[in-house]
């Protein structure tokens, strides 16, 4: 699993690598192969409540996510996706009825499923000004997400329209961001794309350009899961380092330096994009 600097890891006396369990799907699988050897014996459904240990940044709202915590962890085995569906509904229903009982108002939402993959994943959250996450809602109640998984449907194309003038290179140094440049063109950032470049690991690329509109920010989670699946990339980071600046200008990195780079992958947001394909990759 790929949890980067998040899985906590030390030396013990003999300079050899130990690493704590972030989580423990591997330690269930492992006990469930010695013991269930025929899918007669499945369905089956195990849960636990045991430590995990997280090298989080830092502690967030006093104890809920500190490096060192207790959790609460189900797992199911299946000889059938249909199975796991009806089981996973069933753990959705007890989930709730756990909250309800318990007085707790709740929202449940679509969430990323994370390191952990799989295909679908909802997350039970209480509303809170302060909270650690941010989640959007349709306004007619029928639909929740975290802003890492939601879906906003089709939206028309911004830049579909013809040129209005020639093109034309215009210098600017000393802008680096988005609003400055927008300042000095006379041009409102909505008007203009952005480009970010993303350190990846895996797969048989280096770099993974994403490119949204310019009053926009990019998803990075929504921006990994379409390089993992066209792609092969198991990781991508948005970093800003020597390395990094010997092979962009970092600030200055444009669409079309981004379709010149080698072992470079550039993703688009479709409602940005002019008849170019979604992804582009240089080898």
């Amino acid at each position: 699993m790929a949890y980067g600097d998040n899985l906590m890891k030390f030396k013990d006396r003999h300079g050899r690598i130990n690493v704590l369990g972030p989580t423990h799907e591997e330690v269930i699988t492992e006990m469930v192969m010695a013991h269930v050897n025929s899918y007669r014996q499945l369905p089956l459904s195990l849960y636990q409540i045991q430590t995990k240990f997280r090298d989080e940044y830092r502690p967030r709202f006093g104890l809920l996510r500190v490096r060192e915590f207790l959790m609460k962890d189900a797992y199911s085995f299946h000889a059938g996706i249909d199975s796991l569906n009806e089981v996973y509904d069933k753990f959705y229903a007890a989930y709730q009825k756990i909250f309800t009982r318990c007085g707790i108002p709740f929202v449940v939402v679509e969430a990323e499923s994370g390191p952990i993959g799989g295909s679908a994943s909802h997350e039970f959250m209480a509303a809170c000004a302060a909270g650690e996450d941010t989640i959007v809602t349709s306004d007619k109640g029928n639909y929740s997400a975290n802003v890492e998984k939601a879906e906003i449907g089709q939206r028309p194309a911004t830049f579909d329209a013809a040129p209005t003038g020639e093109l034309e290179k215009v210098h600017t140094p000393g802008m680096p961001g988005i609003e400055d440049v927008g300042k000095f063109m006379k041009v409102k950032p909505k008007n203009m794309l952005k480009t970010l470049v993303f350190k990846a690991t895996g797969g048989d690329v280096d770099w993974v350009v994403g490119v949204v509109r310019g009053d926009h920010d990019v998803n990075e989670a929504k921006l990994k899961k379409s390089a993992v699946e066209k792609f092969g990339v198991s990781s991508i980071e948005l970093t800003d380092n020597e390395d990094v600046r010997k092979q962009w200008a970092i600030g200055f990195v444009s669409p079309t330096a981004a379709i010149k780079a080698a072992r470079t992958v550039m993703l688009v947001d479709p409602r940005r994009r002019t008849g170019r394909i979604l992804g582009q990759r240089r080898q």
